[in-house]
Parts: C-alpha cells; structure tokens; sequence
C-alpha cells in the first residue's frame, strides 16, 4: 500500500503546488492511480510467491 501511495501523491502535490487547492479532478486521479497500482503490486506479490518460498 505504500507504494502505491507514493506513486500516487505526485497528483495532489502538483496540484496543491500549482492551484494550492485539490479538485475533485485530482483526487479521481489520485484514487485511479492509488488502486491501479495497488492492484499490479498484489498481482506481483502472487506472482512472486513461488520465488519467494
């Protein structure tokens, strides 16, 4: 979850950088790019499984 976390934040960093407010706009992306990449690293991790035992 950290992962995707911090490949998340760039979103409302920028954001907050730029317009110093975050719109709804940014936080969809925000939770699009939070769950996707959520996702791929459980995926990894099930792929990784067998490797790792």
């Amino acid at each position: 979850m950290m992962v995707a976390f911090c490949v998340s934040t760039p979103f409302v960093f920028g954001a907050l950088s730029a317009t110093a407010s975050i719109s709804y706009v940014v936080f969809s992306f925000f939770i699009l790019s939070f769950f996707s990449n959520l996702g791929r690293e459980i995926v990894q991790s099930i792929h990784d499984m067998e490797g790792d035992s």
